[in-house]
C-alpha cells in the first residue's frame, strides 16, 4: 500500500522523535466514517484509518546497507502497538517506564512492524550511508470509495 525509502548519510542525518505511525495516503479525500482527520503530506491526500484497518497494517523494513548503534538506527518500544493509538502525555510516560530496544540490522536485513509501535531514531554520532526501503502492507480493503495511493495486486500487478 505504500514504499518509501530513506536514505540517511553524513549530510542528510536526520532525527526521528518518539512517535506512532498514525495515518495512510489514499488517492483522494473521500469523506468515509472512521477515517479522519485529513491532511495533505508531499501532495498525498493521508487521513487515519479506522482501528480497523490500523491494526492490519504491517511494515516490511529492507535494510540495504548495515546500520550499527552509531549509525541512528531505529529503536522500538516492544509490543508498544497493543496499546492503540495513544495520546502524547501517554507516550511520554510509557516510552520512559517501558524497555527498549535499539535494531541494530546488517545489510539485507529485515525489521518488521506495526506502524503504531512507539518508535524514534536519533541523529548519527558517527554517520555513514544507510537506506531502508520501507513497505507497508494491510490485510483489509479499504471501503469504497477510498483507494490506497499505492495499490498493488499481488499476482496481478499494479493498478492505476
Amino acid at each position: 500500500m505504500r514504499s518509501i525509502l530513506f536514505d540517511n548519510s553524513a549530510t542528510n542525518n536526520w532525527l526521528g522523535p518518539w512517535h506512532q505511525d498514525a495515518t495512510i495516503a489514499v488517492k483522494s479525500r473521500c469523506e468515509v466514517a472512521g477515517f479522519a482527520p485529513w491532511s495533505i503530506k508531499e501532495g498525498e491526500h493521508h487521513c487515519r484509518p479506522s482501528p480497523e484497518i490500523l491494526a492490519n497494517i504491517f511494515v516490511v523494513r529492507i535494510h540495504l546497507d548495515p546500520c550499527g548503534e552509531s549509525n541512528g538506527p531505529l529503536r522500538v518500544v516492544p509490543r508498544s502497538h497493543r496499546f492503540g493509538l495513544v495520546e502524547a502525555k501517554q507516550l511520554d510516560s510509557l516510552v520512559e517506564t517501558g524497555p527498549h530496544i535499539t535494531c541494530t540490522v546488517d545489510e539485507g536485513g529485515l525489521v518488521v512492524m506495526r506502524p503504531h509501535t512507539m518508535h524514534a531514531s536519533s541523529r548519527a554520532t558517527q554517520p555513514a550511508r544507510w537506506r531502508v526501503l520501507h513497505l507497508e502492507f494491510c490485510a483489509k480493503e479499504l471501503p469504497s470509495p477510498l483507494r490506497w495511493a499505492e495499490e498493488v495486486h499481488l499476482g496481478v500487478g499494479v493498478t492505476q
